[in-house]
Parts: C-alpha cells; structure tokens; sequence
C-alpha cells in the first residue's frame, strides 16, 4: 500500500525516534544540573534544535540515498515519487541550517555570549549528520564512528546548553557509552538487509548490557545502596534488551527498532539515581517512541 505525503514525510524524518533524541538531552541537562523550571525555555529550545536537526538529517540522508534505493528499496518515499528529491534537498539544508543557528542566536540573546562549549559541540553535531548523511552507505568504517559521533554531540550539546562554557569529565563519559550502544545497534543495522545471520551476537550481548554499569560506575554511583528507582530502571533495560536480541535471531529490524526505542531506557538508568522525575520523563519518551513506531518506522 502506498503512502500518503504525510505519512512519507514522517517515515522519511523517521519521527518515532524524536523521543530518543529528547531523552537524550534530558541527560545532559540533568548532569548540568538543568532540569529546573527556569531551565524550561532552554530545554525546549535544545530539544526544537536538536529535532530540526536530526529530522535534517534524515531528510538528507535519504535525498542522497537515493540511487541505492530505487536498486535496493524501490517503495521508500522518494524513489517511489511520492516525495521529490530536490523539495526533500531544500527542507533538509533549511532544517540543519535552524538546527545550528537557533541555540547559538539564543544563547547570545540571552547571556551576551556563545559559549566555547555550546559552539564546540554543537557545530560538531551539525558536522557529524551532514558528514553521516553523506558517507553511511559509502564506508562502514565511517558510517558507523560518525553515527555515533552524533549521538555523543548531542549528549555534550545538551549538558553544553546549560554549562555553555566547558565540559566535566562525567557527561563526556557518559557521551562515549552512549556512542557504543549507538555502534552496536548501528552494526546490525548495517547487515538488515542481508540474509546472513548476524555472526558477533554473544559479543553484542555483553557489551550492550554493560553499559548501564560503565554509565554507573562514571557517575560513581553505589550499587550497595542503589535507590531503588534505578534498580528499576536497570531491570527494565535488562528485559527490554533481553527481549531485542531474542529478535536478533530472526528479525534484525525488529532489533534495530526496539534498540532504538531502547536509547530512552539506557537514559533512565542514567538519571533514575538522579532525579525521579527525569527518570519518569524518559520513561514516557520511551513508552512514546514504541506508540510512533506505529506510524512511522523507525529505520
């Protein structure tokens, strides 16, 4: 069945994973020491930016794609005609472009100065979709470091937004676990389209379920006396994870799209420590990914 414009669009911003890109933020924010009301206006404008942005990207990457879809994916938006290329071209470069210009312009409106931080990470992060956009089907020795070069910047953005001026040594920690689970899902999802059974999936296991403890043990949080909100959110990773690469087996999209759901439960794990309010936050953003992938898939 054919898509409506609509639809098309959404599925080509691939929407459903806006959730993962808000939670996210909110773990910069928190380990900034942002998420306080009068931090709302900013989380908002980080989290308007970072939309444009990874929408842009989308955007992008498909309009260039093109070529190897209409050999490989005949029925995506574009090589079907429902949506046209150069249109998709125009609204990714003007949604990249906002993406970048509105936090600086706002930082400058509202303290008088763009911090080295702020302009540090965030330039990167434009730089590292662009950069992904154009080479992921080109080199898996780039696609894959650049993919998760965009989800380290947006970790650091986040926390930048808020600590404009320098970065500690805890969020550029949790930056780099989040920029292996972005590889390690990112791996299989480079092989979806193959028949072959996917051949490290023991070595996938380990890493991804550690890496809620390597976040633990850089925020230097004491399992001993763990609050028990992140007992929970440890558990529910684990189960959600366990239940992916049951996927793994048969179905790589399935994994792809519950790991990239799964972005919003490593977050919790994250914060649940924390702050049981940002804990609760992403927890919806996660419950709201799956409830979008119904409309729009999410690779």
């Amino acid at each position: 069945m054919q898509l409506s414009k609509p639809s098309a669009l959404l599925a080509t911003g691939r929407v459903s994973n806006l959730p993962t890109v808000w939670s996210n933020l909110i773990v910069g924010f928190l380990i900034a020491g942002g998420l306080h009301a009068e931090h709302a206006i900013l989380l908002f404008v980080a989290c308007l930016s970072a939309s444009l942005l990874y929408v842009g990207g989308c955007f992008l990457g498909d309009a260039i794609d093109v070529e190897f879809d209409m050999t490989h994916k005949p029925t995506r938006p574009i090589p079907s005609g429902i949506l046209m290329r150069s249109s998709i071209f125009t609204s990714a470069y003007a949604m990249l472009s906002a993406g970048t210009v509105i936090p600086l312009c706002y930082s400058y409106l509202s303290s008088g100065t763009v911090g080295a931080a702020l302009l540090g990470t965030l330039v990167p992060l434009s730089g590292s979709i662009i950069a992904y956009s154009i080479w992921h089907k080109k080199s898996p020795w780039l696609g894959l470091p650049l993919i998760a070069a965009c989800r380290i910047f947006l970790i650091l953005t986040g926390y930048a937004m808020v600590q404009p001026d320098g970065l500690n040594g805890s969020i550029i920690g949790i930056a780099v676990a989040v920029g292996a689970y972005t590889v390690s899902f990112a791996s299989v999802a480079r092989t979806e389209s193959s028949p072959s059974p996917f051949t490290w999936r023991k070595s996938l296991i380990t890493l991804m379920l550690a890496l809620p403890l390597l976040c633990f043990l850089v925020l230097r949080v004491d399992l001993s006396a763990a609050r028990l909100e992140a007992s929970i959110a440890l558990s529910l990773y684990m189960v959600w994870m366990l239940s992916a690469f049951h996927f793994l087996k048969f179905h790589k999209g399935k994994f792809v799209a519950m790991s990239l759901a799964g972005f919003c439960l490593l977050d919790t794990t994250v914060v649940a420590s924390h702050s049981v309010g940002a804990a609760v936050a992403t927890t919806l953003l996660f419950g709201l990914a799956l409830l979008l992938q119904r409309w729009a898939p999410a690779t």
